[in-house]
């Protein structure tokens, strides 16, 4: 009987589900700017459901696209999507007053999340307790700051008296933590799928 030469593969294997390393320059520049566009959107038409207190929505979804898309982007991608998005949604509005000032100045602490995110190794499509513990905690500390500032900002424009001032606060962060728990959850554990497989999650926290 004829022998057979066996070929052994030497070729190193290669882990398919390995992340890959995030979009290039041009697609993240993209990626940010239709997230910017989506958001500023969100942010024009964002009264669905009014609040008894002036200057805050009752349902506010736009904080829940906001804070998905820095945990996908990371710190800078997340701050360039939320300024772009304000700076569009106020001048449209016409909303360049105290309290759009005040809350602008606010945005900056939504960079905490995605680096938290980083910081504990958490999967943004929260598959763990200590995903959703990491993704609460750190989107209350934004939306306690944000809720300060916005409330001051209806002080200051005489929407509110002094003693509405901690009832604006409680009311701002709890509608953003109820808007965050249903459709912020949902984006995270829906789309981060397919931001990873198009390459445009990006891995670092900036």
């Amino acid at each position: 009987m004829e022998k057979k030469d066996v070929v052994v593969d030497t070729t190193p294997k290669v882990d398919v589900l390995v992340e890959k390393k995030g979009p290039n320059k041009t697609s993240f520049i993209a990626i940010v700017a239709v997230f910017a566009a989506l958001d500023a959107i969100l942010g024009i038409f964002a009264v669905i459901i009014p609040s008894p207190i002036p200057g805050i929505s009752g349902f506010y979804p736009a904080i829940a696209f906001e804070t998905a898309v820095a945990i996908w982007l990371g710190g800078f991608g997340g701050l360039m999507v939320s300024v772009l998005a304000c700076l569009v949604a106020y001048t449209v509005l016409g909303s360049w007053n105290i309290f759009g000032i005040l809350t602008f100045i606010s945005i900056p602490p939504i960079i905490l999340i995605p680096w938290a995110f980083r910081k504990f190794n958490i999967d943004p499509s929260l598959t763990s307790a200590k995903g959703y513990a990491v993704f609460f905690g750190f989107s209350l500390i934004r939306e306690v700051i944000s809720g300060i500032a916005g409330s001051y900002g209806t002080l200051a424009m005489g929407w509110i008296p002094p003693e509405m001032f901690w009832i604006s606060v409680v009311t701002w962060v709890v509608a953003d933590m109820i808007v965050l728990a249903t459709i912020g959850v949902v984006l995270l554990k829906l789309v981060t799928k397919y931001m990873k497989m198009f390459n445009l999650y990006v891995p670092g926290a900036w």
